[in-house]
């Protein structure tokens, strides 16, 4: 609950803005940015519900290791391909194409998985 709640914390507080601010930067000339309720509602819902899940990775790999499906050692032998697919599942969650809401959207993922690595090897798991 707690990871959960941090998540969506971060994406209110830290990626929403982010975003927004990069979108409101797309003008024509003559043209006005025009939000509606429903889309922006929408864009918000998205990204909380996104990142809550995304920072419940850790409990996941954890009960994961605990079946015994996955390792500490596994993990770390597989960390390039974990970070690589952190930056895919951040650009694909993202709406907007830059590399700044990206990277916010992926660099925690990347810190949980290390994290969770780091307690594993405490759990011996």
């Amino acid at each position: 609950t707690i990871l959960f709640f941090t998540g969506t914390f971060f994406a209110y507080r830290v990626v929403i803005p982010t975003g927004v601010d990069f979108l409101s930067t797309f003008t024509l000339e003559g043209v006005t940015n025009q939000y509606s309720l429903e889309a922006y509602t929408s864009f918000v819902l998205y990204l909380v519900l996104a990142m809550g899940l995304i920072f419940e990775a850790p409990v996941i790999i954890v009960f994961l290791a605990r079946l015994g499906l996955v390792s500490s050692r596994g993990l770390r032998a597989r960390r390039k391909m974990v970070i690589l697919a952190c930056f895919i599942a951040a650009a694909v969650i993202t709406p907007t194409p830059d590399m700044v809401t990206q990277s916010l959207v992926a660099v925690p993922m990347w810190l949980l998985f290390e994290g969770t690595l780091i307690a594993l090897g405490f759990l011996g798991w």
